[in-house]
């Protein structure tokens, strides 16, 4: 799941998730705009894995990422952002994401932390 208002960042994370997912028939990438929507959904199903912005239109990614890790802290939820501060990287830790990625992505990285994450 990508939750992200950024179209750019949201096909580059769809690319990515193709590239690396072994069999990406088996998964559907979903992407919304809205971080309430986002929640409904995954308190419907159980995401292998949750890209967020900080920035989404309704709710922050802080308190979209603490709310799905206070229903399932099994879901691996990464935010993205591009807010380079050190704060926002603490407030991320704080709020239970199991990882933080500045934009622009860096490809290496992002391939690396989605095989970690969701144990390819």
């Amino acid at each position: 799941m990508i939750v992200d208002p950024d179209e750019t960042s949201v096909l580059l994370l769809k690319e990515v998730l193709l590239m690396v997912l072994p069999n990406s028939v088996d998964y559907q990438i979903v992407s919304l705009e809205s971080g309430n929507e986002a929640l409904a959904l995954c308190s419907r199903n159980n995401p292998c894995i949750v890209f967020t912005e900080i920035r989404l239109k309704d709710i922050d990614g802080f308190r979209f990422t603490k709310s799905i890790k206070e229903h399932n802290p099994e879901i691996p939820v990464i935010i993205e952002t591009a807010i380079v501060e050190d704060h926002v990287e603490q407030k991320a830790c704080e709020c239970g994401c199991d990882g933080y990625l500045i934009k622009p992505l860096d490809f290496n990285k992002l391939q690396a932390l989605v095989r970690q994450l969701i144990r390819l």
